[in-house]
């Protein structure tokens, strides 16, 4: 399993699924995302199921920041994707998300460090 601060799964580009994320926003992201993912996934750890733009909400960051880094929490082990109970802005249905033990672990190892 990857580490939280490692590698992304998305070969290795910030949000990168294989394409689509621009290039300026992968390298303004870089240095910081680690730190993103830490926040987003101790809020579900601390706070339980989330939707992206709860999370977003709650802790000061854009959701399409969050978005990204909840779907690369998840190919990490470390957030499962849970049924669309979330609503958008839009009011649209949304997936919520939330930690996995991994999850819960990586947070505790980061706190307790």
């Amino acid at each position: 399993m990857p580490h939280i601060f490692g590698e992304h799964p998305y070969k290795g580009e910030v949000g990168s699924k294989g394409g689509g994320a621009s290039a300026e926003m992968a390298a303004k992201l870089s240095g910081e995302v680690g730190t993103i993912r830490l926040k987003v996934l101790s809020h579900i750890v601390t706070h339980g199921q989330k939707g992206a733009e709860d999370v977003a909400a709650s802790i000061g960051i854009d959701a399409d920041i969050v978005s990204p880094r909840l779907s690369e929490l998840k190919e990490m082990g470390l957030a499962y994707k849970g049924p669309r109970t979330a609503k958008t802005r839009m009011g649209n249905s949304a997936h919520v998300y939330g930690a996995t033990q991994a999850g819960r672990e990586a947070v505790a190892g980061q706190v307790a460090a």
